[in-house]
């Protein structure tokens, strides 16, 4: 982030003559380097500044302040033409950081720059679900899309250069374009996180073997392509913590669940999927988990969520939507054996806490990462399901947030109780539901999302989370689904639909919030918008980031986590 002084459009000179404006940008003020991101500074770590002389001749900077308050770097020292002089910052608190910088024994005013101080939050589904390689004529996975995907991430740097040589020379076609196409994407998203740069967030489809004891797709993401700058004005990422997530999806139940004769196919896993692990999702963090109490709903009933029942057959004239031959209008879709065991996750519900600074002074507090993927309200029948279940899951976590909730919540290691009174938590995902537009139930995220236990600034007051290329994607010829809604900056999907979602407790301060949709001009355009890769999953992923900086104020920590 830096500052011009034409930008400014002041630099003005304290002599008895009149104040000058001068046009041209003289001095500036960046982080050095000045990368291509938008990532928060952070308390207790060193950040790099220089003040560059644009100049045709020397400036001696005659005064440095942060904040207000002096600091020694550059002062007194002469900056030659197209020189610059560095020195560094070290944030104590959280908030915003002023450096302010004067030249010339005074007689310029002085040119400052605002940095943001606060940890990054964030969510993207970034679209690494595989198709599986099918044994010839028939449904069966001869090699899972997990498993494609492994090979895909354990390719060296070197690897990936020399095949996209290739792919750019038009040398390659079958499945060593698609591979060539892969890498592209996942290089893609990899500067996505690069530029967004965030500390905590949750990596949806991103698929696993089902169980999430493989770590090595994750590992290999980050070895090979995040932690690789993916252009020259950025910096590789480095994850301390990593977490695979077990999922439902793929998940054979030995039931038929969509009532077509068969107990094999991909609607009849307990989340609908290809093969076991078929979009799932990790986290990474910066800061480190607390094993000891991470919790996961993944095999909690649906049934079990406060007012729910099993989903009945209402639309009984739609031939688009046809009555299974073994119910008739008015039945209950799952048979009663079913019902008893349906977990209400389609994917998975987890309590992540993990441990974050107060700043650099203090210590840790606890914040629950509260994520989960709910199925989309779509390709529905007769019965809805996938919308009653898609409003089931949100609904989860209105009750689990509220010690006043009424479902009775038992977890996974048999552990009961919802989240702690008075508990930090960041709610974060693919929610699949939109509260103004589409298909969900959208009374049950309107009611999350305007929960006092939220921070209602970020989900429907001025911080809500938006960008310019959201708007502009809904005004192109590229747009095919609700393209002609209201709140068009506040879309998160190339389905013109806000569907992911980062919802901070009321607790936490919230300094900015957005959504990684660069518009034309922007840098990253290139990452969401190709004339041959499209605008989806082709050139990165269907949906964007969304991000929130946020932190713990002083005055308000929570007891029950002391």
């Amino acid at each position: 982030m830096r500052i011009h002084l034409s930008a400014l459009k002041a630099l003005v000179f304290t002599t008895a003559l009149a104040p000058v404006l001068l046009q041209a940008a003289v001095l500036e003020i960046s982080l050095d380097p000045a990368k291509s991101t938008t990532a928060p500074l952070k308390p207790g770590v060193n950040a790099p500044f220089k003040i560059t002389n644009n100049a045709s001749k020397a400036h001696t900077i005659t005064k440095v302040t942060v904040n207000g308050k002096p600091v020694d770097g550059c002062k007194g020292t002469s900056i030659s033409a197209g020189d610059s002089c560095k020195f560094e910052v070290t944030p104590t608190e959280y908030g915003t950081l002023v450096v302010r910088a004067e030249a010339r024994d005074g007689m310029y005013k002085g040119i400052s720059d605002s940095y943001t101080v606060a940890l990054r939050f964030a969510s993207y589904n970034l679209s690494f679900d595989r198709e599986c390689v099918k044994v010839n004529g028939t449904v069966q996975c001869q090699k899972t899309g997990f498993q494609v995907l492994k090979e895909q991430m354990a390719l060296s740097r070197s690897e990936q250069d020399a095949l996209l040589t290739q792919y750019e020379k038009g040398e390659l076609s079958g499945e060593q374009e698609t591979l060539a196409k892969a890498v592209i994407q996942i290089r893609n998203v990899a500067e996505v996180i690069q530029r967004t740069s965030p500390d905590v967030f949750v990596l949806g489809e991103f698929d696993n073997n089902g169980i999430a004891d493989d770590q090595t797709a994750i590992n290999d993401f980050q070895t090979n392509y995040l932690g690789e700058p993916q252009k020259n004005d950025l910096l590789g990422l480095t994850y301390a913590y990593k977490k695979n997530v077990p999922t439902n999806t793929g998940k054979p139940s030995g039931f038929d669940l969509n009532n077509d004769g068969a107990t094999d196919g991909p609607d009849d896993a307990w989340g609908f999927g290809n093969y076991y692990g078929q979009y799932a999702f990790a986290i990474f963090s910066r800061y480190e988990f607390d094993e000891s109490k991470y919790r996961t709903f993944q095999n909690f009933k649906w049934k079990n969520v406060d007012g729910e029942k099993n989903p009945v057959i209402t639309i009984c004239d739609d031939p688009k939507k046809p009555i299974p031959a073994n119910r008739t209008c008015g039945d209950s879709w799952y048979s009663p054996d079913v019902w008893e065991q349906m977990p209400v996750s389609s994917k998975n519900h987890i309590d992540l806490p993990f441990l974050i600074p107060e700043s650099s002074n203090s210590g840790f507090r606890t914040v629950h990462f509260l994520v989960s993927h709910p199925t989309p309200p779509i390709f529905d029948g007769c019965a809805q399901r996938n919308y009653q279940r898609n409003r089931a899951e949100i609904k989860f976590w209105t009750d689990y947030i509220d010690v006043n909730g009424k479902t009775n919540f038992v977890d996974d290691a048999n552990v009961g109780g919802g989240l702690p009174k008075d508990a930090y938590f960041v709610i974060a995902g693919d929610l699949n539901a939109d509260p103004d537009e589409g298909d969900g139930h959208r009374p049950t995220i309107k009611g999350l999302m305007n929960s006092s236990l939220i921070n209602t600034k970020v989900t429907t007051g001025p911080l809500q989370p938006t960008s310019r290329g959201g708007q502009e994607y809904l005004n192109s010829s590229t747009c095919t689904r609700n393209c002609k809604r209201t709140k068009g900056n506040t879309i998160t999907s190339t389905s013109g639909l806000r569907l992911d979602h980062v919802m901070p407790s009321a607790q936490f301060t919230v300094l900015r919030s957005g959504v990684f949709w660069p518009a034309t001009g922007e840098p990253g355009r290139d990452l969401v918008y190709d004339a041959t890769l499209g605008v989806s999953k082709g050139v990165s992923s269907d949906h964007r980031v969304v991000w929130v900086d946020l932190y713990i104020a002083p005055d308000s920590i929570a007891k029950s986590e002391l």
